[in-house]
């Protein structure tokens, strides 16, 4: 049998996702939406596979005043994966600096690597495979040097895998600028790096980059969050997979209003602009009666229930389609542009979705698009 590893990053304990309109937050507690809601689906997923140990690149907790919070969440998941047999490990970020060290040693099983900025190395085994895992922790929430310019790691068995928190080719920054050269140089397998919720493309054959956010924050964090799979067999690295499973997903659907005379053909748009994201089968649409002649352009973010649950949206015959809009083109919080007002405004309330889940697309901005 394979060594099983599940890594993620970013997590941010302590922090609720921004911009979520109160029809939403009225149906669904925040926590379920936001990380501690990713943290649960992440012990649930680490259970559920059966994984050897549970990787954790920094940011675990959003800051120090999240403590008790963070404490609660960990201590139940990580006795969870405890109990599953799930080997935890993790490094301090730039956020969590001082607290993780502190939760560390309060919740059994929940390993600390590289604390004090000391690079340290533990060995994983299971079903007869190998691998080393190295960790460096922040030591305190300014670093200005590469933590790993100028070292040569002295191989362990196995795949050798990096665990970092970092800034990538960032030079001057504050939070550990590491060259892609000294990672490179480093001789390591991987490198699993936290910081940046972004994720990169990982893959076998590109096993180095960031794992992304656990769950997008706010609607400058768009697309699938989730953790990755590593499965290790016969001494190789032989899978390594991203498993999207955050309670909340943004997406952002771009409308054309250009040329708009009847308020129809703008649903009309809005509704196929809708269907390319959610294919039929994925999504069920409602009726949004109204509106009138617009035009110029829109954009917005969906949000709704995240990971491996498609959204359905539902409602009685006269429900407003669940789609909110502001004016341009340009990214997130950057609209642009212009629009004629008259008529109603295209607007509706959130759809309950996947059992229990709202659903809506969000505007960039307060402004709402107007017919």
């Amino acid at each position: 049998m394979p060594l099983k590893i599940l890594a993620a990053a970013d997590l941010h304990l302590g922090r609720r996702p921004s911009r979520l309109p109160s029809e939403l937050t009225d149906r669904i507690a925040a926590r379920e939406l936001g990380p501690a809601g990713a943290w649960e689906r992440l012990v649930d997923l680490a259970v559920d596979e059966k994984v050897d140990a549970l990787l954790l690149a920094g940011d675990v907790v959003e800051a120090e005043d999240d403590f008790f919070e963070a404490y609660a969440e960990l201590h139940r998941g990580v006795t969870r994966l405890a109990e599953a047999g799930v080997r935890v490990f993790a490094v301090a970020g730039n956020h969590d600096t001082r607290v993780l060290p502190y939760l560390s040693d309060e919740v059994e099983a929940f390993e600390l690597l590289g604390r004090g900025g000391e690079w340290e190395s533990v060995h994983l085994e299971a079903n007869g495979e190998k691998a080393t895992l190295w960790g460096w922790s922040f030591p305190q929430a300014s670093v200005r040097e590469d933590p790993v310019s100028g070292l040569s790691f002295s191989r362990g068995p196995g795949p050798n895998l990096g665990l970092l928190h970092c800034d990538r080719d960032q030079v001057g920054s504050s939070y550990a600028p590491v060259s892609s050269r000294s990672l490179e140089a480093a001789g390591l397998d991987a490198w699993l790096l936290g910081h940046i919720h972004a994720p990169d493309g990982l893959s076998l054959s590109r096993p180095t980059g960031y794992l992304g956010s656990l769950t997008g924050l706010d609607p400058g964090e768009p697309g699938p969050r989730g953790a990755w799979l590593l499965t290790i067999d016969q001494g190789t690295l032989t899978e390594f997979r991203r498993v999207a499973l955050a309670p909340l997903r943004w997406v952002r659907l771009e409308v054309s209003l250009d040329g708009l005379d009847e308020p129809e053909e703008a649903r009309r748009r809005a509704l196929d602009s809708y269907m390319r994201t959610f294919p039929p089968g994925q999504a069920q649409l409602v009726r949004e009666p109204g509106g009138g002649p617009a035009s110029g352009s829109a954009g917005g973010s969906y949000f709704g229930p995240g990971g491996r649950s498609p959204p359905t949206l539902s409602g009685p015959a006269d429900s407003e389609l669940p789609l909110h809009f502001s004016p341009g083109r340009g990214p997130p919080g950057r609209p642009g542009g212009r629009h004629r007002r008259s008529g109603s405004r295209l607007r509706a309330p959130p759809c309950p979705s996947a059992g229990h889940r709202g659903t809506r697309v969000s505007p960039s901005r307060s402004r709402w698009l107007r017919g």
